[in-house]
């Protein structure tokens, strides 16, 4: 079983190797490992540290951390948004780069951004950037279509607390996102030499 922000789910255990990409990728991010490991604590590595899917329950939302969904995609802003909402998280969105640069502008203090890369207009990389300038601490997970190398390292050096591959799962965001919460309120450890991680998700969801 596992548990999180409230919601409770029972199946099989996760096989991490078939999940994450591989037996590499499963060894890098921390996922390999005995049976009764992966049946137990379905987590992920971070920054170097394990990043656990089961936290406490939050009943209140009006003090849950707020999380902005970054998206062109109509499905996709709410396919995120009821992902995050199922773990108590209140969520904000916008559908361009330019809307989310203006929330932030005006204020709107999001503990985490879940962006998009492949945007019209200014996309992910070039949102990230002044994200950046304007809230040097902002904790941006970047989402994208295409597992690429080169958007990769440019999404790091710009500042990307993680990358997610689409289709997105829950497990995957969740652990991201709760990662990345635990940052923004001085939990753990975030500084300029931490690590990117990079999350592969299958092809298909099940």
């Amino acid at each position: 079983m596992v548990r999180s922000r409230g919601l409770a789910v029972t199946g099989p255990s996760i096989n991490a190797e078939m999940r994450v990409g591989g037996g590499d990728d499963a060894a890098k991010f921390g996922l390999a490992g005995s049976r009764a490991t992966r049946d137990q604590h379905h987590g992920i590595r971070q920054f170097g540290q394990e990043a656990s899917c089961t936290v406490p329950v939050m009943p209140d939302r009006i003090t849950a951390p707020l999380i902005l969904v970054v998206d062109d995609s109509p499905e996709m802003r709410r396919y995120l948004s009821i992902l995050l909402e199922l773990e108590y998280y209140r969520v904000e969105t916008a559908c361009t780069g330019t809307e989310a640069l203006r929330l932030v502008r005006e204020g709107l203090d999001a503990a985490v951004i879940v962006l998009d890369v492949q945007m019209p207009g200014i996309d992910g990389l070039t949102t990230l950037r002044q994200l950046k300038r304007l809230r040097p601490d902002a904790r941006v997970i970047m989402c994208s279509g295409l597992d690429d190398a080169r958007t990769r390292r440019r999404a790091q050096q710009l500042g990307a607390a993680a990358y997610l591959v689409k289709p997105v799962q829950q497990l995957y965001l969740s652990a991201a996102v709760e990662r990345c919460v635990g940052n923004h309120e001085g939990r753990g450890d975030y500084g300029s030499n931490a690590v990117l991680s990079i999350i592969r998700t299958p092809t298909a969801i099940a």
